[in-house]
């Protein structure tokens, strides 16, 4: 049974839009964890699980998920990955503006392999969760951030937070953009690395 029909199955609609619902996006997102050297991947923004799913299922790597868990299918998201990928994800609820930073101060040697950035949509979280989660790349981590969009006719609400910190790192030389892709109008993601 897919991810999606658990959660229908179980009464589950309360969840924002995700990646399942862009199949370039899954792509994308499956071609970026793809390298079989990944061990780590960090993702903030568990929401319904979809792309802790296609990470799991496109990888070897083990995942660890930061969620605020404010919608009913965190729970039984949660519930349907550790069915299926037994013991390779890690959720950890609260705010990541606080957990990022508690995280890296309780496991000071932690890397990811690739950082998937999906949380808040406002100009600070985004920022502070782009900022936070450098501390724990290596020169190698792939970080890509959701809801950016670099052409204001495509913008939605929840994308203009997003897109203004990305643009406002990869100035302040925070992280170096490789590329971005539009997947619909407010829907689209950049990636690059930490400098």
């Amino acid at each position: 049974m897919s991810l999606s029909d658990y959660l229908k199955k179980n009464n589950v609609s309360d969840y924002e839009g995700n990646s399942g619902d862009l199949s370039k996006q899954t792509e994308r997102l499956q071609q970026l964890c793809s390298n079989i050297e990944y061990k780590n991947i960090l993702e903030i923004g568990f929401n319904a699980g979809h792309s802790a799913h296609t990470f799991l299922s496109s990888s070897l790597a083990n995942v660890v998920s930061f969620d605020l868990n404010v919608r009913e299918s965190v729970p039984h998201a949660k519930a349907y990955i550790d069915r299926k990928f037994p013991g390779r994800h890690t959720l950890i609820l609260g705010d990541s503006t606080q957990t990022i930073p508690e995280y890296f101060r309780m496991n000071p040697d932690a890397r990811f392999d690739l950082i998937f950035i999906d949380g808040g949509h406002t100009y600070e979280i985004a920022m502070a969760d782009i900022v936070n989660c450098k501390s724990l790349a290596h020169a190698k981590t792939v970080v890509a951030i959701d809801d950016v969009l670099f052409h204001i006719h495509l913008q939605q609400e929840w994308s203009i937070g997003p897109s203004k910190a990305w643009a406002e790192a990869a100035l302040k030389g925070i992280v170096s953009h490789e590329s971005s892709e539009v997947y619909a109008v407010g829907r689209g993601m950049a990636w690059g690395t930490y400098k």
